[in-house]
């Protein structure tokens, strides 16, 4: 199966993008399950002018089974990419052996051709792989709140941002890492390409979902009470956004040497051209699923085997981590 069809989403004061009316800067959003949402990120690119679509890898009656066949599209059909979350490890064989390599393809191609690529958790650890580093088993898993030391606040704030993982980065060469903290490189660039570790795009709603899919026992395996993160993450959410907001801009500005306001400056509300708005104004509200094998960004799902590297380099080795959910 080949996933189901992209959502499109513009910026615009008076609705959707017509014929006649400048069209918006195309982003390309890969978002690798059901449970994964561009958030708060999603929604600062639709107001600096970008024009969202958003394709779905493994769709929700695949979690547990998420070796299906998926064509990515052509990397220069884009002005940006974005690579959010994923369930599983970049290098676990069996859970997406079938397509991870069609993306690193794609972000190793828009890399190379100077399109802007930020890469979200299990994005910065697939965007690491595909620029010829690694990714490896954390000495211990991230679950909740997390500050961070950073080199330039003003470009990669010091947080507390919100962590779910389990694997790390082995930064490619070349790349400069620009925060950090005792379990792994937080934040890194590579020519006008960011990855970061940590979630700007998480919401409560999502957070909730994470919980329904598995999360609620990883937390307690790792002696994180889920109730206590839901009502943290609550608190913090308009904190949140306006972080988020402002790395979107940083990275835009900054790294991808993007100016203000995007192409057209076109700012305003989200508005979707193939389907209805959601309750947080990029997708339609969605219920949980059915209890996935728990796992998060690089880390996810299950990990037999290390899948090979890019040519030259050795696959890390398997991870010592049990299934997971985000």
């Amino acid at each position: 199966m080949r996933g189901p069809p992209s959502q499109e989403f513009t910026a615009a004061r008076g609705g959707p993008w017509t014929p006649g009316r400048s069209p918006p800067v195309r982003a390309l959003v890969i978002q690798h399950d059901h449970v994964t949402d561009p958030g708060p990120v999603g929604a600062r690119l639709v107001e600096r002018g970008y024009g969202l679509t958003v394709v779905t890898v493994v769709p929700e009656d695949r979690h547990h089974a998420p070796d299906v066949a998926f064509d990515f599209p052509a990397a220069d059909a884009w002005d940006l990419v974005v690579s959010l979350g994923a369930p599983w490890s970049v290098y676990d064989e069996t859970a997406v052996g079938p397509w991870i390599p069609g993306e690193l393809a794609l972000l190793r191609k828009a890399h190379h051709r100077g399109v802007p690529v930020l890469g979200v958790c299990f994005g910065a650890q697939a965007l690491t792989t595909a620029l010829g580093g690694s990714v490896e088993a954390s000495p211990r898993a991230e679950i909740g709140w997390v500050g961070i030391d950073t080199d330039d606040p003003s470009l990669i704030g010091p947080g507390p941002w919100f962590q779910w993982h389990y694997d790390r980065c082995v930064l490619p060469p070349g790349a400069a890492e620009l925060a950090r903290n005792a379990v792994c490189p937080q934040a890194f660039r590579a020519g006008r390409s960011l990855g970061v570790q940590f979630h700007p795009e998480i919401t409560a709603a999502t957070v909730e979902l994470y919980l329904a899919n598995g999360g609620t026992e990883q937390c307690l395996q790792h002696g994180v009470d889920p109730g206590e993160l839901l009502a943290r993450t609550r608190e913090l959410e308009t904190v949140a956004r306006g972080n988020a907001h402002r790395l979107v801009d940083a990275f835009l500005e900054r790294v991808a040497g993007i100016r203000a306001g995007g192409s057209g400056g076109h700012t305003g509300r989200c508005t979707p051209r193939t389907m209805a708005a959601g309750s947080r104004g990029l997708r339609p509200p969605r219920r949980p699923g059915p209890a996935a094998s728990p796992a998060c960004c690089g880390s996810r799902g299950r990990r037999p085997r290390p899948a090979p590297g890019p040519p030259g380099r050795p696959g890390p080795a398997r991870s010592p981590w049990p299934d997971r959910r985000r």
